[in-house]
């Protein structure tokens, strides 16, 4: 006689009800809530916003929410088996293989408040480090935007070279960055207005700006002149900042006739950087310099970016190593990486939030 194995869900149904199932590679998991038991072991899962039913081979749990890994598929059924739920101290490490925060940082109550983060459609790693800086620090992220203002520089007629100059000194470039923006280059980014960089950052900062200065007054619309200046305060104000020993700031690149964004944030061992590139689509970077080698973490718009990141890996691994060494690089779909993350705060809200009886 053929014996079931224990805790086997079986989903089964047409193209269109279990579309959010139909992406599922093998060992995914994914929580789900009971909604309704129909005896028998058969009820109503909520998976992803859908109802979708199911056939709990070994009976219902008393729970009612479960976490589901997926085994098989045959015949058009979907066979998973129920995951045990893991702890605070669990849910955490998991995280942190994610963000730059170390495990010191996470105060009993941040798990609770991260469902804030989960509640929107997380676009990324990046905005995740964002969202735990805020709860981390209890400060509210500035918008610098430095960006936009060079670019609207640029159009009121300041001289190019004097905004190049202006972009070095809002970028903080002086803050260790060096080997980041190279790492960028090997990537893809636009060498000519990276290079402008090494160009210009040794030059003496303060005949930068009387330079700097001196073009802006020379714009004709007073108005513009006046919000310029005072963006330009507020961004020198804030440049480089420091929130309970994380930098918080952007780096403005020339490329294609206009300047771009990279988001970072950083401490003094790691840093997550958010850009966009032409050619790939945005990429985020999460690098963690450990005590005895450095872990490159690469998430990606899409699988086909991840599969040329890694066929050019070796040269991009070669270059590193000139400078640190030694260094693991792993790529990731952003996406999943995005959807595994909820997946461990469920486990945690499973294990210690909430339990809803159906």
């Amino acid at each position: 006689m053929r014996i079931e194995p224990p805790n086997i869900i079986r989903i089964t149904g047409r193209a269109g009800a279990v579309d959010p199932l139909k992406d599922l590679e093998k060992g995914s998991e994914l929580p789900a809530q009971i909604l309704e038991r129909l005896g028998a072991g058969k009820a109503i899962l909520e998976i992803h916003g859908m109802r979708i039913h199911a056939e709990f081979l070994k009976g219902l749990p008393s729970a009612g929410t479960v976490i589901l890994k997926l085994e098989d598929i045959k015949n058009n059924s979907y066979l998973f088996r129920m995951v045990e739920p893991i702890g605070t101290k669990e849910s955490i490490d998991q995280i942190l293989k994610f963000v730059i925060f170390d495990s010191k940082d996470f105060g009993k109550n941040i798990l609770h408040e991260i469902s804030r983060f989960f509640l929107k459609q997380p676009a990324g790693i990046f905005e995740l480090n964002s969202f735990l800086l805020n709860l981390i620090t209890k400060q509210d992220k500035k918008d610098d935007r430095i960006s936009l203002l060079l670019n609207k520089l640029l159009k009121l007629g300041v001289a190019n070279d004097s905004v190049f100059d202006l972009s070095i000194l809002l970028s903080d470039m002086h803050a260790g960055l060096d080997n980041i923006l190279s790492l960028f280059m090997e990537l893809g980014l636009n060498r000519e207005g990276l290079q402008q960089w090494y160009k210009r950052a040794a030059r003496d900062a303060k005949g930068l700006i009387d330079s700097i200065i001196t073009e802006i007054d020379m714009i004709d619309d007073e108005q513009e002149k006046e919000a310029a200046i005072r963006q330009l305060i507020l961004f020198f104000d804030r440049t480089g900042r420091e929130q309970s020993g994380y930098r918080l700031g952007e780096i403005a690149y020339y490329q294609d006739g206009a300047f771009h964004p990279v988001r970072y944030i950083a401490n003094n061992k790691s840093w997550i950087f958010s850009i966009e590139f032409s050619n790939i689509g945005r990429i985020d970077i999460l690098i963690k310099d450990l005590e005895n080698d450095c872990h490159i973490s690469i998430f990606c718009a899409n699988n086909n970016v991840v599969s040329a990141l890694q066929e050019s890996q070796e040269e991009l691994l070669n270059y590193i190593e000139s400078f640190r060494s030694p260094v693991y690089i792993n790529y990731y779909n952003m996406q999943n990486a995005v959807n595994k993350i909820v997946e461990i705060y469920s486990y945690y809200s499973l294990n210690s939030v909430f339990d809803v009886k159906a």
